[in-house]
């Protein structure tokens, strides 16, 4: 499975030639053989331009002030250089999946633990943004989720929810919704109940 080379080329560059595309190329091939779990590290790859920029890291765009540049611009921890891989690398998978048959029973999940402030820090340069818990997206993909569906919406900042909101219990409740996995079992393998979570399900994603 994690032979990347048994893949054609093609397929390869569909899903980008970065480590993002690249490893949700590989998170395919891993639950085709079989791995029920698999969590994929949001980093798009080092900007060719930054020849001495970190060689791995996450989805974590900040901006000046946390040494990672532009979170506006081209550089590694640039929109502009992390968004069009993002979009190129998932809707390769997604695309990759329901070719295959497999999208109607895997779960596509893509999210972060929170959010950016809604209002760009200009005092810190090059300019950013810091964490924001109060509001921010996910995008849920397969095993029954209603695609082109947008649940919850915010004020025009982007600052608050103002209808729908979803707490981590309703989202990690929609997620074992989606797999099939009890969240309240009266006895577990010890004879003792149990509580996955005290959220309920989001039945609305579901078409």
């Amino acid at each position: 499975a994690f032979d990347l080379k048994r893949e054609p080329a093609k397929l390869r560059e569909r899903y980008g030639m970065h480590p993002l595309g690249q490893n949700l190329l590989l998170a395919r091939r891993m639950v085709e053989a079989g791995v029920r779990f698999v969590t994929v590290n949001g980093w798009t790859g080092q900007a060719p331009h930054e020849k001495n920029g970190p060689p791995s890291s996450s989805w974590d765009m900040h901006g000046g002030n946390m040494g990672m540049g532009d979170a506006f611009g081209t550089g590694s921890y640039g929109m502009g250089f992390c968004l069009p891989r993002l979009d190129q690398a998932l809707a390769a998978l997604l695309w990759d999946l329901k070719e295959r048959g497999m999208l109607k029973n895997t779960l596509v999940v893509v999210t972060g633990e929170f959010g950016r402030t809604p209002n760009i820090l200009t005092e810190q340069q090059p300019p950013g943004r810091q964490h924001w818990p109060q509001c921010f997206s996910s995008i849920m993909a397969g095993a029954g989720i209603a695609g082109g569906r947008v649940y919850g919406k915010s004020d025009k900042h982007g600052a608050s929810v103002t209808s729908d909101p979803i707490r981590p219990e309703e989202f990690a409740a929609t997620i074992y919704h989606a797999l099939g996995i009890p969240i309240n079992d009266p006895k577990d393998a010890s004879g003792l109940s149990r509580s996955l979570t005290t959220g309920k399900p989001v039945m609305e994603l579901f078409g």
